[in-house]
């Protein structure tokens, strides 16, 4: 961006609508409308849907919410794909009815976090997320979310915490709280770029 005029650079992150993205109490009904052992929602990208099936082939149930998914040419009787998309209640229904929330970043934006890095611990569900230096930096591993670096990785980790459910509920409730005390609801970002954008500088035509 400086490179392009850019005079000042203001870097924010994601962030979470605590009016949507919160702990809900789950009816036996609604976990098995919503929940699995493993989630992802997301939209269909070709390396995310290559991790699933490798999660699937390794003998993981995981559940699949999202556009674009019938772009996927995958299939094993371990991987359900529901191809739609879940918004607002019935999102935040699926991250609190599931045990393991996966949270895939996009390879083509070369992002380190995405929304879901924010909404997942808001709402109190358990997140493993793609290991890099930005995400742990701002939840702590082990203590707030779970990370992975490789697919084998995933494997093992999904099977590890699968098997721990107290420790699941350790760390999610230690992401959750840090999601609500980080300063990562909307209101909180745009205070910071507000804030910013009051205290630069008059910048001339």
């Amino acid at each position: 961006m400086p490179a392009r005029g850019v005079r000042r650079v203001l870097f924010v992150n994601n962030s979470f609508d605590p009016l949507i993205h919160r702990p809900v109490e789950i009816s036996s009904q609604e976990k098995e409308k919503f929940g699995c052992g493993v989630s992802f929602v997301g939209t269909y990208e070709r390396p995310r849907a290559e991790s699933l099936l490798h999660l699937a082939r390794s003998g993981i149930r995981v559940r699949v919410w999202g556009g674009g998914w019938n772009r996927a040419r995958v299939s094993h009787p371990l991987l359900q794909i529901e191809n739609r998309p879940v918004y607002d209640d019935e999102y935040t229904k699926v991250i609190c009815a599931s045990g393991i929330n996966l949270a895939f970043l996009r390879k083509s934006n070369r992002d380190l976090q995405t929304t879901r890095s924010m909404e997942i611990p808001a709402c109190g569900g358990f997140m493993l997320h793609e290991r890099n230096s930005e995400i742990t930096a701002l939840f702590r591993e082990n203590e707030e979310a779970a990370y992975y670096s490789t697919d084998k990785e995933l494997v093992v980790n999904c099977r590890r915490w699968l098997a721990d459910e107290a420790d699941r509920r350790r760390i999610a409730a230690g992401g959750h709280h840090k999601a609500m005390s980080g300063g990562f609801t909307h209101h909180d970002i745009l205070r910071t770029v507000f804030n910013a954008a009051t205290d630069s500088p008059a910048i001339s035509e």
